[in-house]
């Protein structure tokens, strides 16, 4: 059985198959969970939504106003500036 350990949760799960159905094999990422599960929707036109990077952005530290910083797997980070 699959799991991620304590205090993460299942941020992604892959199967592959070979075409001969030889082997099979998964991929569990996880991510740290911490506090209440949030949600970002961008309310962008098509536009402007050219120039986001979409993707899982998973928690990572906190800023100085204590609100969560996330950061994705390429690296890229997404926080709030307000």
């Amino acid at each position: 059985a699959m799991a991620c350990p304590a205090r993460k949760h299942m941020a992604g799960f892959h199967v592959e198959l070979s075409t001969a159905g030889e082997w099979i094999r998964s991929k569990l990422s996880c991510c740290s969970h911490e506090g209440v599960p949030v949600l970002l929707a961008p309310v962008l036109n098509g536009a402007q939504r050219a120039d986001v990077d979409e993707g899982v952005y998973c928690p990572r530290q906190r800023d100085n106003s204590g609100r969560l910083v996330f950061q994705a797997a390429a690296g890229k980070q997404l926080a709030f500036d307000r």
